[in-house]
């Protein structure tokens, strides 16, 4: 008879435990400074927008014998201004990344809304579909309401919260990773 293989996690629970804390760092960081978190995060953003539209201009070069490739060449070539006006002018890559967060939250609230309401006969649960979309709506509402304001500190804080969130749950699994036992 073969023995049975022991059972082995997936991940290291130190690094994970390690990883968490970094996260709970930025995340602690970004809330308690939102807005020079903000200006971070719409800085990488600009600039992961210049790689990507410096890339893709390489990419329509080299398919040049390709009839598409003028068309590619103008795609990647407006990202690349993208990134560049984001670069070098902040807000306005705040305000537009706020506008397409608020634009998400609210079609995101609304498609959360329809789906609970269709589902309120199938399931039991769809009073959680509704109440998560209603809380879409209510934030989208909120930064709206708060515009242009909410702009300079609402990306600094959500990216915060969510480094936050993901911070402590690396901590929590990285701990009951080490306490299982499992290796």
């Amino acid at each position: 008879m073969i023995p049975e293989p022991t059972p082995r996690l997936p991940f290291s629970p130190r690094g994970l435990i390690w990883t968490g804390a970094v996260f709970v760092l930025f995340g602690l960081a970004a809330v308690a400074l939102p807005v020079a978190a903000t200006i971070a995060v719409e800085q990488l953003v600009a600039a992961l927008l210049l790689v990507w539209g410096a890339a893709g201009i390489g990419f329509a070069a080299a398919m040049r014998p390709a009839p598409e490739w003028r068309m590619t060449a103008a795609l990647f070539a407006g990202i690349l201004l993208l990134g560049a006006v984001f670069l070098v002018f902040p807000r306005n890559g705040i305000e537009t990344m706020t506008m397409l967060l608020v634009a998400v939250f609210l079609v995101e609230g609304v498609v959360a809304l329809t789906i609970g309401l269709g589902m309120r006969k199938l399931i039991q649960a769809w009073g959680l579909l509704v109440m998560s979309g209603l809380a879409s709506l209510a934030l989208g509402v909120l930064i709206l309401g708060g515009w242009p304001g909410t702009a300079a500190w609402m990306l600094g804080l959500l990216t915060g919260l969510n480094f936050l969130s993901n911070g402590v749950t690396l901590l929590l699994v990285g701990r009951a990773g080490a306490r299982s036992g499992l290796k």
